[in-house]
C-alpha cells in the first residue's frame, strides 16, 4: 500500500486482470493451487486432509467448487482463521 497502491487498488478491483505488487499473477496461483489440489484428491484413500493456507488458494478452491468467475474471486468470504471444509466427492477426482 506504501509503495504502489494505485497497483494494489487495481488488483482488489479486479484479481483476474491485475498482479498484486511482488505477487504472482492469479493465473500463476490458480495452476500452482490446482495442481495441488488434483495431487491431493488424486491420493488412494479416503481420508481427510488438513490443509493450513491463506485466503487465496480457500477463495480458488471455493470458487472452482461454486462455479465462481475468477474475476469475482474477492466477494467470496473467507475470515480469519476460519476452519472451511471443501468436500472432494469421488465422481470428481
Amino acid at each position: 500500500m506504501q509503495t504502489d497502491a494505485e497497483r494494489l487498488r487495481l488488483f482488489w478491483a479486479d484479481p483476474s486482470a491485475h498482479t498484486p505488487p511482488g505477487g504472482e499473477s492469479l493465473a500463476q496461483l490458480h495452476a500452482r493451487v490446482m495442481a495441488a489440489w488434483q495431487r491431493i484428491v488424486s491420493a488412494d484413500g479416503n481420508e481427510r486432509v488438513l490443509m493450513v493456507t491463506h485466503s487465496g488458494p480457500i477463495r480458488l478452491l471455493r470458487a472452482a467448487q461454486s462455479g465462481t468467475a475468477l474475476s469475482a474471486l474477492l466477494s467470496i468470504d473467507v475470515p480469519h482463521g476460519a476452519l472451511i471444509g471443501i468436500e472432494c466427492l469421488a465422481e470428481n477426482r
